[in-house]
């Protein structure tokens, strides 16, 4: 089986960190923060110069990282891990695999990433013999966006892109951090504003403002579109000197974006992958005094939430010729009793079967998922919230598209109760499900068919 190399870019804080001086690596987990903590919280802000190289990044953080900021735990790990079900060898680099590090602490359109990214994709490429295909997570895939865009005839050497859970259009998750409405960990929510103030990332992550005014993620009393960028009464003034020289950077680099990346007329493949169905910081409004407000939830009649970290219509935002977005229910699976959310997208069916057919040119599968809430399944004798996904190769939605529940008693039935692009949201009574012989569990078996094709059954156990 012929596979091609990959460049993966994790996303924030997803890589380790190292002083120049004495090698040491700044490792972000909870237990550092609880005991090292005046030692490593200076360690983890950003400089103002950013000609500084004191510390530069090294690998991807591969397992046991709990630094609370963006639900990081075994996030490079648990993609290796299918990387290597494929045939990958990810330990160290090699001719068909390469994990970038980049400094989070800067902004994602370092020099020092732009070059270590461009090395990384030619050498691939000359190992190879084939050109990579670019895996990016999260803010990874605002990183590649800027090289591609500073850079744009290295788009003539990729093979692809697939990114799961980008923010394209912004999140503000890392809004609660900058205005001091949170903590992370065992750091208190001023030392938390101390650190997230210096961080040129946490702005770039912000929504710009081409983005903002057609998603409505930040809002003013009125519930108009604000930039949150450019309207700065929510700044603490004792960090304000440090907080709009990275302001003013970020809004430099989102100035004229659009939805669409700059190639300079080039076209390159990529494959965006969508979740939907957690329970995501969806909007923030900003009053004339500088209060923010922070709603948070599942807008389930619209199928608009997100994917625990990134609004799904920030990661839907991304268009373009080139541009597929397969949208991914976020809860648990047919056969699963963990529910994968931002972090681990590529561990759920979907994910893994878009990376199969992309990497391996296994045959394409229709991009048909089913996923339970992970909150009802849970709660006992709460209705059930089914989420389905019905994509066709090219991500438009399958024609005809019916959902069949089998395994209900009494008569009742499952109720769709909304449908959007090839999504689809019902609600099951979950008593009205047959138990298992044992009586342990309650089985709903599920078949989804369309024009010109069908599912196999799909069974879930879920607790009585």
């Amino acid at each position: 089986m012929v596979i091609r190399p990959v460049v993966f870019i994790p996303g924030l804080p997803g890589s380790h960190l190292k002083k120049i001086a004495t090698g040491d690596l700044i490792f972000l987990d909870v237990s550092a923060l609880l005991f090292q903590r005046d030692r490593i919280l200076p360690d983890l802000m950003g400089p103002d110069d950013l000609s500084d190289r004191s510390v530069v990044p090294a690998h991807p953080i591969r397992s046991a990282a709990q630094f609370l900021v963006f639900d990081l735990a075994k996030q490079a790990q648990s993609l290796y891990d299918v990387l290597r079900s494929i045939g990958y060898e990810t330990v160290e680099p090699n001719s068909l695999f390469e994990a970038l590090g980049w400094d989070w602490r800067k902004p994602v359109d370092d020099d020092f990433v732009r070059s270590s990214l461009r090395s990384a994709i030619l050498r691939l490429e000359h190992d190879s013999g084939r050109k990579p295909v670019a895996i990016v997570h999260s803010t990874g895939g605002l990183v590649l966006r800027a090289v591609l865009e500073a850079e744009p005839e290295l788009a003539d050497r990729l093979d692809g892109v697939i990114a799961f859970g980008v923010p394209w259009g912004g999140t503000l998750r890392t809004l609660p951090l900058l205005s001091g409405l949170g903590g992370f960990g065992p750091v208190s929510k001023e030392d938390t504003q101390r650190v997230m103030a210096h961080s040129w990332a946490a702005f770039d992550l912000l929504p710009p403002a081409a983005a903002n005014d057609l998603l409505g993620l930040t809002l003013d009393g009125a519930g108009s579109p604000i930039d949150v960028l450019a309207e700065r009464s929510w700044f603490a003034d004792t960090l304000r000197p440090a907080m709009d020289l990275r302001a003013d950077r970020s809004v430099a680099l989102h100035l004229g974006r659009t939805p669409e990346l700059d190639l300079g007329g080039r076209s390159l493949p990529i494959t965006n992958v969508v979740g939907f169905g957690a329970d995501t910081l969806l909007r923030a409004r900003l009053a004339a005094n500088g209060t923010i407000t922070l709603e948070e939830g599942k807008d389930d009649l619209s199928l608009d939430d997100g994917d625990g970290t990134v609004p799904r219509r920030s990661a839907a935002w991304l268009a373009g010729s080139g541009v597929r977005t397969f949208h991914l229910p976020i809860g648990f699976y047919p056969g699963h009793f963990v529910a994968s959310f931002h972090n681990a997208l590529w561990k759920n069916p979907g994910g893994q079967d878009l990376l199969w057919s992309l990497l391996a040119d296994e045959p394409w599968l229709p991009f048909v998922h089913l996923a339970l809430d992970g909150e009802d399944v849970n709660a006992p004798a709460k209705t059930l919230r089914l989420r389905a996904t019905a994509l066709a190769q090219n991500g438009a939605p399958l024609k005809d598209v019916a959902v069949k529940f089998t395994g209900l008693t009494g008569g009742k039935k499952a109720t769709k109760a909304a449908e959007n692009g090839g999504r689809s949201l019902f609600t099951v009574p979950r008593t009205a499900i047959r138990k298992t012989s044992d009586g342990r569990f309650r089985r709903l078996t599920v078949q989804v068919t369309w024009k010109g094709g069908k599912t196999e059954e799909r069974s879930f156990l879920i607790p009585p």
